[in-house]
């Protein structure tokens, strides 16, 4: 988190390319094409792009409230970001 917001400071954007990770036939593709040895608790956890470019679009995700068994039904809403 902290490269990603030196980054974002600097006016530089990342795009994580999260699935690489978590995807074990895809992590395995990638560390054998990196040259990657992974070996006790070593682990490639991290792939990201970055660079220069105008504001990347917004990601569009499923409101919060979506996601729970009992959404909460006192204070702020979970699908609105709160705004001061």
């Amino acid at each position: 988190m902290r490269i990603w917001l030196f980054f974002s400071e600097r006016g530089v954007h990342l795009h994580p390319f999260g699935t690489v990770i978590t995807n074990p036939a895809s992590h395995a593709e990638f560390v054998k094409a990196a040259g990657i040895h992974e070996s006790g608790n070593r682990m490639a956890w991290m792939l990201f792009r970055f660079g220069f470019s105008s504001t990347p679009p917004a990601a569009h995700r499923r409101p919060a409230a979506s996601t729970l068994l009992n959404p909460l039904s006192e204070g702020p809403s979970l699908q609105e970001p709160l705004i001061e």
